[in-house]
């Protein structure tokens, strides 16, 4: 009995059916499986077995009860929808190579149970000797009467009976035993089973942590539904999916133990907490992600982080599921990261919410860690009140036996293996693990007879002169391709290294052709975007394959199985990043080159790695002030990204660099901001998890269907369920639809929830979740609150003042001043604070605060915004002088006073930077501050013409004196 006519309640059975098979059949690379393929049974799945083809139907029957072979024949008999033949028996004789796989809820009786598959079963015949003569000839005659679908006394039915019994009558048994030997039932199968089953597939094969299997069945769900829709093959779209849901492995391949793992292991079960530091090459990552790996068989999802704040909402998403988060060098590896000083904040704050299910492992370079902790020395720094632990001055024993497993597989001649050995045994040469493998590496650059003082340069080579080599070995453009185009945890593919590196055409297909959408109205039907593509399939040069061989030999880079390319140490990536400290003209072409083709490729990942290293790129030019400007100009075009992240990255990097741009550009910074916090949730498009903006440039009606669309709770049950859980993780496709239902009924929304939905990494999703939370007055809420008002992304920031704005009235007058200060808090941030001044200025427009704007809001944040603003970020003068004047007659004299303070910081600011301040600015600022006569010579002719402005003001009691 196919799906098509059982109750609706089995397509959930089956489809875990076929889930559950493609998981069991996964290893094999050549399997496939189509749902309900035509003429066939429920499910068809083929692989190879010792160089044959094997066909594999799959039938399901998810009713309960004894299995007789009455209900095994009438599955045999089975036949094509509207034929009588050929039933599954007769394909099953007719082809050696097929397979009939039953799979029942009821439980097998006596005679039915000799069909019995293992549970581990992967597609074997029953042993010769188990299908016994007897066995064939009960089934023969069951299957001459067999019950056949199709009304009673139709000719269908009287057909398919007919033909039933003549084929028993006819039938060989010798045939028909050898075709029942190729017939499985697995028995006593019901949904709940198969769901652990999937689950623990998903668990032991794939390493998806506890907590996301069932996000990831309902992922797998989806994609049976697609494939069967679509008649197509269903593993590639498996095999995706989990791709992206399997964490990468983290354990080191061919660890050597240093001797002191099982102290650090149990500092960090024991504390929660371990950091890790040392010099450069001493081994702390690696030693980390050993660390971080024994607690994966206790149940603990482990994932790398390279910053903060993935980090945090990894740690602090709700649910008691363990986690453990190894953080590596998230102030900076090769270079101190722009963002330093803020990432070791949040970091403190970090440490001090971990717990014994949410631990936290840090491994930071040295350098770095000094710097922006400003310390001399590793025993004076101390982090939320945990100590560094230094790992550095390893034991020769660990030195031994590393340099002795890295001589076996760099093939390291015999003589000077011993040498360099005898010397670490004695204490003569002491290496830092990561310059014994350059060391093993790198040994045809050493005399045969070298010297150890010879052999201690060439392991020590500082980062420059590594450089200086890969120059002169002819690897210097594709080292600096792959320092512009990938980061720390994020490596880049062959296809797009091909792409970087200029094959493929010149298109850029990651790029918004145009700034904005056009929406037409009429007209003919405008169809739907079409994902952008290559010019033509990037294909690496065979000159470049070259020279990737020859770093991988050197072990300067790794190449996955993916295949994805990355640095094998910070250190390789330091090097390769002095090549850009003085480059020629045509390798100053290259790196502008990499950074436009990276920042517009297909890839998400690509994309936001080239945005990620914008910074530093901008200060290892710094004596190219032509190419630093051409580094500026792309980061601006960036801006145009279809990936929202790739969008936000640029931003941040031209806020960092605001006050060394030219004017004109600006005077861009309100068009910035947009770029940023105009990404909403009805502007996102999903491929693969990865969030992009619609391709299409131009959009009909569609346009209202995605802005005014609707979710029902029926669309999202399950999702809601799985947020409002214990442990369940969802996709951030379906939380957004999940955020679209909630939008109509914001008081739904639970704590557990509001915490799963602000720890995705899409600032959208957080930006409407928090939004959402704040628009509604709540209790209890302390935690959620303290994650909000630290998310200084910008959309995230204007979404909570939105969200503070449409609760005020409604709250409670403790809620207020938490609300406030929380704000004030983000305002502190520049970032956030252009992003909060350009709903400040329309702060007394009823359209966006109401008949009666709450102005304590606007009372609280308006010197703190003007405080934390860049002295030269622009914006629309006509509208603050407006906010200004409605200002006056709601605020108190003193608030006006502090108002004022910030105003003419600014202004001073300006004028220090040589930026003549408009003349609305100088009338705001007089409007607000008729009683603050210190100002600037070029103010006085505004202060006459605006100060009755301030009459009213001036006369309360409490203007200060």
């Amino acid at each position: 009995m196919t799906i098509a006519i059982t109750a609706p309640q089995k397509f959930a059975f089956q489809d875990l059916v076929c889930i559950e098979t493609m998981l069991r059949f996964c290893t094999h690379a050549d399997a496939k499986l189509f749902v309900e393929p035509d003429g066939g049974e429920d499910a068809e799945l083929t692989f190879a077995v010792g160089g044959r083809a094997v066909r594999c139907e799959i039938q399901v029957k998810g009713a309960g009860g004894e299995i007789a072979l009455a209900e095994v024949a009438a599955c045999l008999a089975h036949a094509p929808p509207r034929r009588a033949n050929p039933t599954l028996l007769e394909r099953l004789l007719a082809d050696p190579d097929r397979l009939a796989l039953l799979v029942m809820s009821g439980r097998a009786d006596d005679a039915s149970s000799v069909y019995l598959g293992g549970s581990a079963w992967q597609g074997e015949r029953h042993a010769g000797s188990r299908i016994k003569s007897t066995d064939v000839a009960v089934l023969i005659a069951a299957f001459a009467t067999a019950d056949v679908a199709g009304s009673d006394g139709g000719k269908l039915k009287i057909k398919r009976q007919t033909h039933n019994a003549a084929v028993a009558t006819s039938a060989d048994p010798a045939a028909i035993r050898e075709a029942l030997g190729r017939t499985i039932i697995f028995d006593q199968v019901d949904d709940a089973e198969l769901q652990a089953r999937c689950a623990e597939r998903l668990r032991r094969d794939h390493g998806v942590p506890s907590d996301r299997t069932t996000a990831v069945l309902l992922e797998l769900r989806a994609a049976i539904d697609e494939a069967k829709s679509k008649k197509t093959d269903a593993f590639p779209l498996l095999r995706r999916i989990l791709a992206r849901a399997s964490p990468p492995p983290i354990r080191p391949h061919d660890y050597i133990a240093r001797g002191n793992e099982a102290d650090l292991v149990d500092a960090l079960s024991r504390d929660n907490v371990l950091l890790l530091s040392g010099t450069p090459r001493v081994g702390k990552t690696y030693a980390a992600r050993w660390i971080a790996a024994e607690f994966m068989p206790f149940g603990y999802d482990v994932q790398e982080f390279a910053d903060v704040d993935s980090a945090e909402r990894f740690l602090l998403e709700p649910g008691t599921a363990p986690r453990l988060a190894l953080l590596d060098d998230p102030l900076g590896g090769s270079q101190i990261s722009a963002q330093a000083a803020r990432s070791l904040a949040r970091l403190a704050n970090l440490i001090g919410r971990t717990r014994p299910q949410r631990k936290l492992l840090v491994a930071q370079g040295l350098e770095p860690l000094l710097a922006t902790g400003r310390t001399t020395s590793l025993d004076q720094t101390v982090t939320a009140h945990r100590r560094w632990r230094d790992m550095g001055d390893p034991e020769p024993t660990f030195l031994v036996s590393l340099w002795r497993s890295l001589a076996s597989t760099f093939a390291v001649e015999s003589a000077l293996r011993d040498r360099v050995a005898d010397a670490l045994s004695a204490g003569a040469l002491v290496l830092e693990p990561g310059c014994l493998e350059h060391l093993a590496a790198n040994t045809h650059r050493l005399r045969a007879s070298a010297s150890i003082a010879e052999v201690t340069r060439l392991a020590r080579e500082d980062a420059a002169q590594l450089g200086r080599t890969l120059s002169a070995d002819g690897l210097e453009d594709l080292a600096i391709s792959l320092s512009v185009a990938t980061a720390p945890q994020e490596p880049i593919s062959l296809v797009e290294l091909a792409y970087v590196r200029g094959s493929g055409g010149p298109g850029l297909p990651g790029k918004r052709a145009e700034l904005g959408t056009v929406v037409t109205i009429g007209g003919p039907l405008i169809p739907p975007g079409i994902a952008p593509v290559y010019d033509q399939p990037p294909e690496l040069a065979a000159a470049d394959r070259s020279c990737l061989d020859a770093l991988e030999r050197r072990r300067l880079i790794i190449i996955d199985a993916k295949p994805t390319v990355g640095f094998a140490h910070p250190f390789y990536r330091a090097a390769a990043e002095t090549l850009l400290e003085t480059p020629t003209y045509y390798a100053a072409q290259a790196i502008g080159h990499a950074i436009r083709r990276g920042l517009f490729c297909l890839s998400p990942q690509t994309s936001r790695a080239t945005a990620r290293n914008l910074d530093w790129i901008f200060d290892r030019l710094a004596a190219h002030p032509a190419e630093r400007d051409a580094v500026v100009a792309q980061a601006i075009e960036g801006l145009r990204s279809f990936f929202p992240a790739t969008r936000d990255l640029c931003f941040r990097f031209l806020l960092n660099q605001l006050s060394d741009l030219p004017a004109e550009q600006q005077r861009e910074l309100p068009c910035w901001i947009g770029s940023v916090t105009s990404v909403t949730l009805d502007d996102l498009e999903w491929s693969d998890g990865e969030a992009h903006l619609p391709y299409g440039e131009q959009l009909g009606i569609d346009y209202f269907e995605r802005t005014f669309r609707t979710v029902r709770q029926s669309d999202v049950s399950a999702e809601l369920a799985l947020l409002d859980a214990p442990e369940g993780v969802i996709m951030p496709e379906r939380a957004a639809a999940v955020l679209r239902f909630l939008a109509t009924t914001p008081d739904t929304m639970t704590l557990t929830m509001a915490g799963r939905l602000l720890s995705y990494d899409e600032a959208a999703l957080r930006a409407e979740a928090a939004r959402l939370w704040l628009s509604r007055p709540r209790r209890h809420d302390d935690e959620i609150l303290e994650r909000i008002f630290a998310d200084d992304h910008p959309s995230c920031a204007l979404a909570a003042l939105k969200g503070v704005i449409r609760s005020w009235d409604a709250s409670e007058p403790d809620r207020r001043a938490r609300h406030l200060e929380g704000l004030a808090a983000l305002a502190g941030n520049a970032a956030a604070a252009a992003s909060m001044l350009d709903l400040l200025v329309l702060f007394d427009r009823v359209e966006h605060t109401g008949e009666h704007p709450p102005w304590p809001v606007f009372e609280r944040l308006m010197p703190v915004v003007m405080g934390a603003l860049p002295h030269n970020a622009a914006f629309i003068d006509a509208r603050l002088f407006g906010v200004a004047r409605s200002a006056l007659e709601a605020l108190s004299a003193p608030s006006l006073v502090a108002l004022c303070d910030g105003w003419i910081e600014w202004l001073e600011r300006n004028e220090r930077a040589g930026r003549l301040p408009s003349e609305f600015s100088l009338g705001s600022r007089r409007s607000c501050c008729g009683r603050r006569r210190r100002s600037l010579r070029s103010v006085k002719p505004a202060w006459h013409a605006c100060s009755p402005l301030l009459e009213p003001a001036r006369k309360s009691p409490s203007w200060p004196t």
